[in-house]
């Protein structure tokens, strides 16, 4: 969004990021290529150009993407990118309505916009349909009298070992006579182990 409101040209962009050390976040999928698109993003794409009265979040993002397409063939607009730049879109087109039928000034309905990205407000799209699949999933496991998912801990490891405090989860017994799972400090030779990053616990 920084990129497209100072009118930064998207190498220029890309490349500020790169010598910043930082990602660029939605670009850049493992399976998905430039051979190889993500057709959730280009339904997308598709039908906000028919419906949203302006695309230039998505176009500097698309354009962002023919840069970083140079350097790898996997570094395409992902389905979150799309996302975030479709509701970036979506927000500015309101506040163009609020100006027109409100008189607001512009400056104020644009700062509006910002600060509800800026909050991290729309994070909460992303985790809510998130909620709503582990909710559906729950639900079918317990209509089925099958028992709840436990992904093992020893594949939860994410962290190297300079970034990371290491815990040991042992099964202890619920109220209900199940298994669950309970924290205990210790080293990486575990058996059953998984990590947190520091300053998460």
């Amino acid at each position: 969004m920084r990129g497209a409101d100072e009118n930064t040209p998207p190498d220029v962009f890309v490349e500020s990021m790169k010598a910043s050390g930082r990602r660029i976040e939605g670009i850049g999928h493992r399976i998905k290529s430039a051979s190889s698109r993500d057709r959730r993003v280009q339904l997308l794409s598709q039908y906000a150009r028919q419906n949203f009265p302006a695309v230039r979040y998505l176009t500097y993002a698309e354009a962002v993407e023919a840069y970083t397409l140079q350097k790898s063939p996997h570094l395409v607009l992902n389905i979150d990118g799309c996302i975030g730049a479709l509701f970036a879109d979506l927000l500015s087109g309101v506040s163009d309505v609020l100006f027109q039928r409100s008189q607001m000034d512009p400056t104020a309905c644009s700062a509006a916009v910002r600060s509800i990205i800026e909050l991290g407000a729309l994070n909460a799209l992303f985790v809510l349909a998130r909620s709503i699949g582990i909710i559906g999933h729950i639900i079918d496991q317990r209509r089925m009298k099958q028992p709840l998912y436990r992904h093992p801990w020893d594949d939860v490891l994410y962290a190297t070992n300079d970034d990371i405090t290491w815990m040991r989860w042992d099964d202890t017994l619920c109220e209900d006579g199940n298994k669950a799972s309970s924290p205990r400090a210790d080293g990486p030779d575990s058996n059953n182990h998984t990590a947190l990053r520091r300053g998460d616990d």
